[in-house]
């Protein structure tokens, strides 16, 4: 998917596309705003670490016993 920088508006990315649907023209736009891209990206992050140090304390003590 090919976004494009809003021109009225750098934080954000757009694309459009034009299809048919039931018989039926129309233009579909996803809009991205960045500073929430980022922002679920890092709170993403956290979690995996979070679930990845959950994994790492398991199998230590699962290699303990």
């Amino acid at each position: 998917m090919n976004l494009k920088p809003l021109k009225s508006d750098e934080r954000y990315s757009f694309y459009q596309t034009f299809v048919e649907y039931g018989g039926v023209k129309q233009k579909w736009v996803l809009l991205l705003s960045h500073k929430i891209k980022e922002k679920k990206e890092a709170t993403l992050r956290r979690k995996l670490e979070k679930k990845l140090e959950k994994a790492d304390k398991a199998f230590k003590i699962s290699h303990e016993l």
